[in-house]
């Protein structure tokens, strides 16, 4: 009851806020970083362990000048977030350029399905979102449940409120074969912190972690292509996305080298622009103390 009351207070909130253009949405980030950076420093642990575990070639200063530009993004993530409760699809749009799109147009002509890899890097809420317009196929977005059932009832909504279906990923097999001949498109955010018993271990940003290897079970046992979505911000509030092939069916791969390949892809745009994934994250819980 107490949740619910929380989330519906959060709505009334949020709703208005969501309708105010980008640009007052920008000053009250630039207010939120000063808040939250230097006054309530929110996982302000969390991230410096994480930077200097991924780079400790890094002098300490370079790795705060990162740590800062992180916190600045985190706030422009939070009020882009808050936007996608009611933006048209128009506006996001001309915020989103895509390339490399024939590759999805040729598994539909070809009655195929895929799976798209995501990390928490850039706005994957609002890349997911764009991306469903531009396909033919059905697309999917696997979620985990939440503590909070009006909160996660008010996330899927905003998920699916441009045509997108959400699944819980432990349904994902049940799912699928009501889609037999449904070409689909599932996307998988693939930098998640899994249990021990649940996971295997690969090399991210040059150091060992834990991570699911369901992308690559998946791929293996139906047969299916992985793409790679890639996303770089060329200004604020604005992206590119490039589909990358991570691995067809007749190259022959294992699950666990199809993992190892869609992290690679993903520490490749990590180190290309670091500060747009998600540094507060304890990605390495199973190998760091927090």
């Amino acid at each position: 009851m107490i949740r619910s009351i929380g989330f519906y207070l959060a709505v009334a909130i949020l709703y208005p806020m969501s309708l105010l253009p980008y640009r007052v949405l920008y000053v009250i980030s630039d207010l939120f970083f000063i808040v939250i950076y230097y006054f309530i420093g929110y996982r302000r642990e969390v991230v410096r362990i994480n930077l200097e575990h991924a780079f400790p070639d890094k002098s300490s200063s370079e790795r705060k000048a990162l740590e800062k530009r992180y916190y600045k993004y985190l706030c422009d993530l939070m009020v882009e977030s808050v936007k996608l409760i009611s933006v048209r699809m128009k506006t996001l749009e001309k915020r989103c350029t895509l390339s490399d799109m024939d590759i999805f147009k040729s598994y539909y002509k070809e009655g195929k399905s895929c799976i798209l890899v995501l990390g928490h890097y850039g706005n994957w809420e609002m890349i997911g979102q764009v991306f469903q317009h531009h396909l033919q196929q059905k697309f999917i977005v696997l979620y985990r449940k939440m503590k909070n059932k009006a909160f996660e009832n008010g996330i899927t909504r905003m998920r699916t409120r441009h045509g997108a279906s959400v699944i819980e990923a432990n349904s994902v097999l049940r799912e699928w074969a009501g889609l037999k001949d449904v070409p689909h498109a599932t996307a998988f955010i693939a930098d998640q912190s899994p249990p021990k018993d649940n996971s295997i271990e690969v090399e991210f940003i040059g150091k060992p972690v834990l991570t699911y290897n369901g992308v690559g079970k998946l791929a293996v046992r139906f047969s299916l292509p992985v793409v790679f979505i890639k996303i770089d911000r060329n200004k604020r509030g604005y992206y590119d996305l490039c589909a990358e092939i991570v691995s067809e069916p007749g190259d022959n791969l294992t699950a666990e080298q199809i993992t190892q390949k869609h992290t690679d892809k993903l520490t490749e745009q990590i180190v290309q622009k670091p500060e747009l994934w998600l540094w507060s994250h304890r990605r390495w819980k199973h190998h760091l103390k927090y």
